[in-house]
């Protein structure tokens, strides 16, 4: 499957690239060179073949990334199904601890009812949750953490007489 973003540090800033040089190095086709073209990314005037300047690409990416990127608000969580921030069903909140000082927000989104999930720190739960019920839960158990050692040895016990085979 193919990656729906480029990463822009793959870009070298001091090197010219032409179409196949980006749709090799992005896995893309050339119709989405083309697109990107038509989008915005200018090409180093009067160059034939038609060629991009790495700086030029990676500020082209780095545009696209800002203007896709989506900020949550207090309060909300973003839910990955409707691609949206949301205030979570209820008013209810699970707060999963994965340490001591941090852990991730667990609710469930009004809309389509998918899970929805967001980290933040311990402390900063009202700021991040203000007027929301936020449930602190007991950290899910690992399974290299047992709940209790095994008692299912025998290297405390004397050792039992064997049966002796037949000479």
């Amino acid at each position: 499957m193919k990656r729906k973003s480029q990463d822009w540090r793959r870009v070298k800033i001091h090197r010219n690239y032409d179409p196949a040089d980006l749709s090799r190095l992005f896995d893309i086709s050339r119709n989405a060179v083309w697109n990107w073209r038509k989008a915005g990314l200018r090409p180093i005037e009067g160059t034939k073949p038609m060629l991009f300047l790495g700086a030029e690409l990676r500020r082209f990416l780095k545009e696209r990334r800002n203007k896709r990127k989506r900020t949550t608000p207090p309060g909300h969580l973003f839910c990955m199904r409707c691609r949206d921030p949301r205030r979570p069903a209820g008013g209810m909140v699970d707060y999963l601890p994965l340490s001591t000082t941090v852990g991730n927000l667990r609710a469930l989104c009004p809309d389509c009812e998918a899970w929805m999930f967001r980290r933040a720190r311990r402390l900063d739960l009202d700021r991040v949750m203000p007027g929301i019920e936020v449930k602190v839960t007991a950290a899910d158990k690992r399974l290299g953490q047992p709940v209790c050692p095994s008692v299912n040895h025998d290297s405390n016990s004397p050792s039992a007489p064997h049966a002796e085979s037949p000479p």
